[in-house]
């Protein structure tokens, strides 16, 4: 039971049905799986950056005018001198 000799499709008693562990060699980690890992990190912080920035910059500071200056005081902001 496995794929490639590795016994990849199992978990202990009363971990959660999402959990699966793998028994494999470290060089299986080494070679194939962590490679793999890291390539899709990248890709997917990649993505959620993009993301972040469009978000951000089309919602949040659609609007990147400058303000209208007013001159006089504002009201109720006069102090005693």
């Amino acid at each position: 039971m496995g794929y490639g000799g590795y016994s990849i499709k199992y978990r202990y008693y009363r971990q959660k049905y999402t959990t699966v562990m793998a028994r494999v060699p470290v060089s299986f980690v080494d070679e194939t799986l962590w490679p793999e890992f890291q390539q899709l990190d990248e890709t997917l912080r990649s993505y959620l950056e993009e993301v972040t920035n469009r978000v951000i910059s089309t919602s949040i500071y659609a609007d990147s005018s400058e303000a209208e200056v007013r001159q006089g005081r504002l009201k109720g902001t006069e102090f005693n001198e």
